[in-house]
C-alpha cells in the first residue's frame, strides 16, 4: 500500500516559510491633569475657586532690566577705542620702515614714502574716533583716549626721525573732523603732528572741565616736545579777540571747557 504525505496543518509550517509580525501592546494615553502641582498642596475650597477662573488668559512677565557691569562697559570702551589692534598695526609699520631704511636709504625713500603715507592714514582715521569717544561717551575713560594719543604721537615722532631720504615732514596730508549734524569741528592740512597738538588741547581742556587730573596728561605733552603747539591753540586768559577758526578751532566749546582752558593758560604762566 503506497505511503500517504501526511497533509501539513498551518501551524506545522517552517519557520522559514512564515512570516513573523511583531506588534507592540496597545499604550494607553495618559490622562493630563489640567491643575498645576501647586494647586494640589492648596485645600479643595481653593481648587474649586481657581478653576471657576477664566481659562486662556496668558502668564505675563516682568523683564528685569539689569545694569552692565563696570567691567562690561570697560571692556565696550577697549573696544571702542581699538587701542590693541592700533597698536599691533602701527609698531609692525613703524618696524618695517626702519628696517627698510636701514636696508635701502639710498634707492628706497619712494617706498619709504609710501609706507609712511600708510601709517599717517591710519592715525587719521583714527583721530576723528577718538575725539567722538572723548566728547560723547557717558563719562569718557580719558585715561585709554589719552594712552591713544601717545601711541599716534610716538609713531609719528618715530617717523619723523627715521632716518629716511624722504623727510616724513614734506608729505601732505588733510583731516577733518565733524560733529553729528555734520558741523566742521576741526580742519587742517598741516603736518600730522601739529593735528595731534590739536587733539591733545582738546584732551586736556575736556579732561579739565570735567574735574579730572590733567597733571599727568601734560607732563606726557612736555616730555614729547609738545606743550607749546598745544598752548598756542589756546586763547590767552581775558582775550576778547575772536580770532581765526583755524587758528584755535574752538568755536565747539561749552563755557565750562573754555573756563578750564583759561584756567589751564594762567597756571601755566606763573610757573
Amino acid at each position: 500500500m503506497p505511503t500517504v504525505a501526511k497533509k501539513r496543518t498551518r501551524a506545522e509550517k517552517p519557520v522559514s516559510e512564515a512570516t513573523l509580525t511583531l506588534t507592540e501592546p496597545t499604550r494607553k494615553k495618559p490622562r493630563i491633569s489640567t491643575e498645576s502641582s501647586s494647586s494640589d498642596a492648596q485645600p479643595t475650597t481653593a481648587r474649586k475657586s481657581a478653576s471657576s477662573k477664566p481659562k486662556n488668559i496668558p502668564a505675563t512677565s516682568k523683564t528685569t532690566k539689569v545694569a552692565p557691569s563696570k567691567k562690561s562697559t570697560q571692556e565696550s570702551i577697549e573696544n571702542a577705542i581699538g587701542y590693541a589692534e592700533h597698536k599691533e598695526s602701527l609698531k609692525s609699520g613703524l618696524k618695517d620702515l626702519k628696517e627698510h631704511v636701514r636696508r635701502d636709504r639710498t634707492d628706497g625713500y619712494e617706498e619709504q614714502a609710501e609706507m609712511m603715507t600708510d601709517i599717517s592714514a591710519e592715525i587719521l582715521k583714527w583721530l576723528p574716533k577718538l575725539w567722538q569717544l572723548m566728547t560723547k561717551v557717558k563719562g569718557p575713560d580719558f585715561k585709554r583716549i589719552q594712552q591713544a594719543l601717545v601711541l599716534c604721537t610716538d609713531t609719528v615722532k618715530g617717523m619723523e626721525k627715521c632716518n629716511s631720504r624722504c623727510e616724513y615732514t614734506d608729505l601732505p596730508f588733510n583731516i577733518k573732523i565733524t560733529d553729528d549734524d555734520k558741523n566742521v569741528i576741526y580742519k587742517s592740512s598741516e603736518c600730522v603732528l601739529d593735528m595731534l597738538a590739536w587733539m591733545w588741547k582738546e584732551l586736556l581742556v575736556h579732561a579739565a572741565s570735567k574735574n579730572q587730573s590733567i597733571d599727568a596728561m601734560l607732563t606726557l605733552v612736555e616730555r614729547r616736545d609738545l606743550a607749546h603747539s598745544v598752548f598756542s591753540l589756546i586763547r590767552k586768559p581775558g582775550s576778547k579777540q575772536k580770532g581765526n577758526e583755524e587758528e584755535f578751532w574752538d568755536a565747539h566749546w561749552s563755557d565750562a571747557m573754555k573756563e578750564s582752558a583759561s584756567q589751564m593758560c594762567a597756571k601755566r604762566q606763573q610757573k
